[in-house]
């Protein structure tokens, strides 16, 4: 799941999770913001994750492979189009 990949956070962004037909939208983002924020909220390292290690070790073992896990970001800087200015 990606959050806060944008300039200025973009989270619950495209492609994240939709409200359903009975649901604010407003309320699931400040939920999904909650959660995302709250103390309790568990950052774990994958590396550390058994199945990761036997998926590194036994399936992505070539460079080929691994490329299909891994990639890299470039920043963006925000352009002043009619388009975005804050008026």
């Amino acid at each position: 799941m990606e959050l806060l990949a944008c300039p200025g956070g973009c989270i619950n962004g495209g492609a994240q999770i939709k409200p359903t037909a009975e649901e604010n939208p407003r309320d699931l983002l400040r939920r999904v913001n909650d959660s995302y924020n709250s103390p309790e909220l568990q950052v774990l390292n994958p590396f550390n994750n058994q199945l990761v290690i036997d998926l590194y070790q036994n399936y992505f073992n070539t460079k080929e492979r691994l490329n299909m896990l891994h990639t890299t970001y470039t920043e963006m800087k925000k352009q002043a189009t009619k388009i975005n200015i804050d008026w």
